[in-house]
């Protein structure tokens, strides 16, 4: 459009290669040895755009993927393991704004959302249903990113910085087991995660000060859930198990260039 605006568009289709379950010799004989490839068809749209002082700029982009096959977890006889669904679609947008209003400060805003389901039935031994939102795809995340640097003096700069990410919530993985027994699919709660930090390059040299997870948010990024009924996991008590997000950590790191 412009040496400061450009539309964009693209069609790509790729795959991944399926392979072997990862089982010991004795797993039962009905248990998958192994999975197929899936492939994926996917149109985008975009725009990129800045001010000619570059005090303002914006990256948007919507896509629409076709997914075949989909390799999704799936647990058997107690073992975790990939099988195939059937089809499934993604439609989304994601954006990038940048304003930078002074010398020194960047504030900058990206995110994302996006509607991901499956578009038919798996095969009962992943237990997902045509409609269900995929695994570990949250409707909409955002990021909030603030930054402010100065010079000090020749040859030595300092920053401040802070981040705020929002992610909504997100479905766990398919669990006919968790279907029986509940009536729905496992979910986790969206979460908020803010970082500081602040630090000083003085020539090759730098140390920072961080606090990494401030509110110390306990949220769950994902989580293991038997997929048979009874439950049957490599967990004791047919427990499930859960990834949290890594607690409150401030610290100092020091770095040199060489």
């Amino acid at each position: 459009m412009s040496d400061r605006a450009t539309i964009s568009a693209r069609a790509a289709k790729g795959f991944r290669p399926g392979g072997p379950n990862v089982l010991p010799l004795n797993a039962p004989a009905n248990t998958p040895r192994s999975f197929g490839s899936d492939s994926i068809i996917g149109y985008e749209i975009g725009l990129k755009a800045e001010t000619p002082d570059r005090s303002f700029a914006i990256d948007i982009a919507a896509f629409h993927i076709d997914r075949s096959d989909i390799q999704l977890f799936a647990q058997a006889n107690g073992y975790g393991i990939n099988d195939n669904g059937g089809k499934a679609t993604s439609d989304g947008v994601e954006f990038l704004v940048t304003m930078r209003p002074v010398p020194g400060f960047t504030a900058s805003v990206n995110g994302a959302y996006t509607d991901a389901k499956l578009t038919e039935d798996t095969s009962p031994l992943v237990g997902g249903f045509d409609g269900d939102r995929l695994p570990a795809t949250p409707e909409w995340s955002i990021a909030t990113n603030l930054d402010y640097d100065w010079a000090l003096s020749s040859g030595a700069e300092a920053y401040v910085g802070a981040s705020v990410r929002l992610v909504s919530d997100q479905p766990g993985n398919f669990s006919p087991a968790y279907l029986a027994s509940r009536g729905r699919q496992a979910e986790l709660d969206g979460y908020q995660v803010v970082d500081l930090r602040a630090g000083v390059d003085v020539g090759r040299f730098s140390v920072e000060l961080y606090a990494k997870n401030l509110l110390n948010s306990h949220a769950q990024t994902n989580v293991s859930i038997a997929s048979t009924y009874p439950a049957q996991t490599e967990y004791p008590g047919g427990a499930i198990g859960a990834t949290i997000l890594r607690p409150r950590t401030i610290g100092v790191s020091v770095g040199a260039g060489f």
